[in-house]
């Protein structure tokens, strides 16, 4: 747009350039970022946690959002898939949170003990009527709720919602240890 604003100006100022190099290298950044999420090699090389601070520093760096995450327990890689499924379903919630729920905060709370893996993704937005949603035909809505409980369940987990209008959303996600 800036470029195409700038082909009809007569004269052109270093101010002007300067301010389209600013777009197009944030752009990059932004593309880079993108492409590191969504690049399941970034999540096998850098691990879990990385992967999520990663992605929610992302989030925070536009500037709608507050963003924290905190880690409990000595965190441990889990197996390579496995990781992969938690991570894309962390993916699907902050998908959801940045599509629907009109938050200002994001957190991201995981726990690591020897039994289990306890993820719990909890914003501060509007909330919504998750019987409603899911009672929807799967053409109208829902499909990203019930994938998140799918993808759960493959992983031997299980997993829960706890909102309402209004109220904000925290989704708990409970996995026996992953890493034997």
């Amino acid at each position: 747009m800036k470029l195409n604003m700038l082909e009809v100006e007569e004269t052109i100022t270093p101010e002007q350039i300067e301010e389209v190099n600013e777009v197009v290298g944030k752009t990059i950044d932004e593309l880079r970022g993108l492409s590191k999420s969504l690049d399941g090699d970034f999540v096998n090389n850098f691990g879990l946690v990385e992967s999520l601070m990663h992605l929610l520093q992302r989030i925070g760096s536009s500037g709608k959002y507050q963003t924290d995450i905190f880690i409990e327990g000595e965190a441990y890689r889990l197996e390579g898939q496995k990781e992969i499924v938690l991570f894309r379903v962390v993916q699907e919630i902050l998908s959801n949170i940045l599509k629907h729920a009109k938050a200002k905060y994001i957190k991201v709370t995981l726990q690591f003990t020897p039994a289990h893996i306890s993820l719990t993704v909890q914003d501060d937005g509007k909330g919504f009527d998750y019987e409603a949603v899911l009672g929807r035909e799967m053409s109208k809505s829902g499909a990203g709720l019930r994938n998140i409980q799918r993808r759960t369940e493959m992983l031997g987990g299980s997993c829960t919602f706890q909102t309402a209008q209004g109220e904000g959303t925290k989704v708990h996600i409970q996995l026996p240890s992953l890493n034997t």
